[in-house]
């Protein structure tokens, strides 16, 4: 993406009145253009700082277009991407070189609206406030400001996963009505910067944001090695695994009509 800058111009303005004698006086009036300020998302890895402005380029172009009457096979092979080179922002807000894609952009547009989430309001909490860091195990995992949305970094093999598994999934979205016990998926994109892929994949937190959580596990289909490390215990409301989940007293019970919200291949 090429940056251009106004070079300074000079206007000749004409002053009419009255001179010595019969003429008319006139002077020459320089005006100074001054550069365009561009909004830079501040954040303190480059990572996430290149992240937040290709999500606020992407909704920003995504809102010069009217959503579709209808989804076709070709949105869900469909990308946008911008690269861009030798931009006018400072090293410390933006790296000079840097690349940002983003997958199925029309699907996940859809995939927002039917969740009941607004893209002004899903651009507002990924980009008013740099997201916070959170404990993850495999990957980068942030939180949004707002505490309403998660990106999770993933392998090129879980986006290519996404890919093969999104029509599917969209059609199940669209047959519950977003009324879903699955991860909602809100936006799917890969950033390159100093020639590295990331694939960053935005979801909607699950916990609430309002009220405070006192319990929270984090189950797997296993009890081998889902003991929680002592020093995770030691935190408040730590992660809970499979292994106290199975030895506590206490009985869940999913009730029949929530059963059907649990999505079923």
């Amino acid at each position: 993406m090429a940056s251009s800058s106004v070079p300074p111009a000079t206007v000749s303005a004409a002053t009419a009145g009255p001179g010595p004698g019969f003429g008319f006086a006139s002077k020459t009036k320089k005006k100074h253009f001054v550069q365009q300020k561009v909004k830079v998302f501040r954040a303190a890895d480059p990572l996430v700082g290149v992240f937040l402005w290709g999500v606020a380029h992407s909704i920003n172009e995504l809102s010069q277009v009217p959503p579709p009457v209808m989804l076709l096979p070709d949105d869900f092979k469909a990308s946008s991407k911008i690269k861009v080179n030798n931009h006018l922002f400072h090293r410390e807000n933006l790296p000079s070189h840097f690349k940002f894609k983003e997958y199925c952009p029309q699907v996940f547009r859809n995939l927002r609206d039917r969740f009941g989430i607004d893209d002004q309001d899903y651009l507002v909490s990924l980009t008013r406030n740099p997201p916070s860091e959170s404990e993850g195990s495999d990957g980068r995992f942030l939180i949004s400001y707002d505490r309403t949305l998660v990106i999770k970094e993933v392998s090129s093999e879980d986006i290519a996963d996404m890919h093969s598994n999104l029509s599917n999934y969209h059609q199940y979205i669209v047959k519950c009505h977003g009324n879903t016990l699955l991860p909602q998926f809100l936006g799917m994109y890969r950033v390159s910067v100093d020639n590295e892929d990331s694939y960053m994949l935005v979801m909607r937190n699950m916990f609430s944001h309002r009220l405070p959580v006192h319990r929270k596990y984090d189950l797997k289909g296993s009890l081998v090695s889902r003991e929680p490390a002592i020093r995770k215990r030691l935190k408040n409301c730590p992660p809970l695994r499979i292994w106290t989940f199975s030895t506590r007293t206490r009985k869940y019970i999913l009730v029949k009509r929530r059963r059907k919200y649990f999505w079923r291949s």
